[in-house]
């Protein structure tokens, strides 16, 4: 079995000591990068005990999509993972990251954006407005960002697809919603 969690690193090491038959957790939330990069905390993956002293592997890839990572299992007749391999799939991930896209000539601050109007904020719902305009529909009158779906700034020059995941990590949708002004 495979736990996908959201409780960041350590705490998503208790799950691993605390049940039977996961074999593999696939965590979130901490930021922990691990194995083969600067800054790394530790080996990938994390190795660790469940409850009948079978070993789980524990994975986690750092934040906002800035790796990617991949693990390849292979199971027992029991159903324990008996080899897990990691492969490094950051090299084509960060060359996808590294295209140029765009460019500012401002800074796109994001920075306290929950307590009021921010660059970055007004740049992604005119862009939204603009693509349901161009694709959508023909009778919107504004757009609305949600402020906790952008997690970082982007700096004046040259903007890479990879600065867009970085500052909108989540995978979010653009709808269009009618209200009259009646709502309660």
């Amino acid at each position: 079995m495979t736990a996908i969690t959201h409780i960041g690193y350590q705490l998503g090491l208790d799950p691993a000591h605390r049940t039977e038959g996961t074999h593999l957790i696939v965590g979130g939330h901490s930021y922990t990068l691990r194995d083969g990069f600067d800054g790394a905390s530790g080996k990938y993956p994390i190795k660790a005990v469940n409850r009948k002293g079978e070993e789980v592997f524990v994975v986690t890839a750092s934040m906002w999509g800035q790796y990617l990572g991949k693990i390849d299992r292979t199971y027992d007749a029991n159903g324990r993972i008996i080899s897990p391999r990691t492969d490094e799939l950051s090299k084509d991930f960060d060359k996808m990251g590294q295209e140029v896209i765009r460019s500012s000539l401002t800074h796109l601050d994001a920075m306290a954006c929950q307590k009021k109007e921010r660059t970055l904020g007004n740049v992604m719902a005119d862009a939204m407005l603009e693509y349901r305009l161009q694709f959508g529909s023909s009778k919107l009158d504004g757009a609305l960002m949600n402020s906790r779906g952008i997690c970082t700034s982007i700096h004046p020059g040259k903007v890479t697809r990879g600065d867009l995941l970085i500052a909108f990590p989540f995978i979010n949708c653009v709808v269009d919603l009618k209200l009259t002004g009646q709502e309660p």
